[in-house]
Formats: C-alpha cells, structure tokens, sequence
C-alpha cells in the first residue's frame, strides 16, 4: 500500500506541475498575442489554436486531479442522512459507475482521436489526435483516481467518506 501512495502522490504531482505550466504557459501565450495584435500590429495567427489546445488539456487533467481531490460535484445532504451500511453501498454504486463512464470514454475517446489522426489543425499543422488525445488522457486520469480510491482507501473509513472523497 505504502508504494501506491507514493504512486498517488507522484501522479497528482505531476497534474499539478502540468496544470501550473499550461497556466503559465496559457498566459504568456495570451500576453504575446496582445503585445503582437495590439503593439506590433502583427498577429500570431497558431496562438489562439494553441492556446485553445492547452485549455482543453488543463480542463481534462484538472478533471483527472479534481478525482483525485474529490472536490467533483455531490450531494452531501443525501449521504450524510444515510447510515453507514447504505452510505458504503452508495459509494461502491457511484464509484463504479465512475468507472464504467470512464472506461467508455477511454475507449470510443481514443477511437475519436485514433480516426483524427489523418485529419490536420489549420494553424499549428498537428494531427487532430493530439488535442483529441486529451479525452482518453483526462478519462484515464479520472478512472485511475477512482481505481486507486478503491484499492489505496482504508475500508474501515469507506462508511465516513463521501462519494467525491
């Protein structure tokens, strides 16, 4: 278990380290489209494709880090009115169905961008399957969350954990 929470705590380090970097990353680019447009009179014509690009990817892997956190949408005034026998039931039902969604969207996620692949963005000139890519990756992060909320998650504590945690 002890190796599982440090695989955790890697992963949802690196979420962080790359939402923080396309942040950045998001702001510079917006700041240099300004500086060009506005200052220089000369757009940057692949700038608000990237920058769509990397809103996209921030949106799919803060889903993935907000599992992780279990700060997604519920309904706590349900959960905490159950007792702790159907409240663990509650959270085995909503955590699998968690996981089935996911896992579907994995799949037809990586047929989408399996079939985008030979299909060219207009400014940056990249493969469609790269943004497309985010679905897949931004679903995997949200099942492997989930999966290790299961596995890493003291039993004992499931009755007392709510369905975002």
């Amino acid at each position: 278990m002890y190796l599982l929470r440090k695989i955790e705590r890697i992963v949802v380090a690196l979420e962080k380290t790359f939402l923080l970097s396309a942040l950045t990353g998001l702001a510079g680019l917006q700041i240099a489209q300004v500086v060009f447009r506005y200052l220089l009179n000369n757009p940057l014509a692949w700038v608000d494709e990237l920058s769509r690009y990397l809103f996209i990817w921030m949106i799919m892997v803060g889903a993935g880090l907000g599992a992780a956190k279990g700060s997604h949408f519920n309904i706590d005034f349900i959960k905490d009115k159950m007792p702790p026998a159907v409240r663990m039931i509650f959270m085995i039902i909503a955590r699998g169905t968690v996981i089935v969604f996911s896992g579907a969207v994995v799949v037809y996620g990586g047929r989408l961008m399996g079939s985008a692949s030979n299909q060219i963005t207009a400014a940056l000139g990249l493969p469609f399957s790269v943004p497309y890519s985010a679905i897949p990756a931004g679903a995997g992060l949200i099942l492997y969350h989930t999966l290790m909320k299961m596995v890493v998650s003291d039993p004992s504590d499931a009755a007392k954990d709510s369905v975002k945690g």
